[in-house]
């Protein structure tokens, strides 16, 4: 994987949670207090389209249209960052 494709991949939030090692309310924690990580394109596309939870095609994220405001995506250097971010805290 080139480095132009790690940046731009997007991880959802129970991947990237599961990958650090944290509780999904964890991750949010990290995220929102680095700045880091951005609403699921996916999810925002079907809101806008007036989907109801479950109509959306495509991965079962999509499900969640309902919670959209929480769900997040990060990229792999999003990551880092939050990988840097816990370990400060825990410090």
């Amino acid at each position: 994987m080139s480095d132009s494709q790690r940046t731009t991949t997007l991880v959802d939030e129970a991947r990237a949670a599961v990958l650090l090692g944290v509780s999904a309310s964890e991750l949010r924690r990290l995220s929102a207090r680095a700045g880091l990580g951005k609403p699921d394109p996916i999810l925002e596309q079907a809101s806008e389209r007036g989907l109801e939870p479950g109509q959306e095609s495509g991965p079962a994220r999509a499900c969640e249209v309902g919670i959209k405001s929480e769900h997040r995506v990060f990229t792999y250097v999003d990551l880092y960052r939050l990988c840097r971010v816990a370990v400060q805290s825990a410090s």
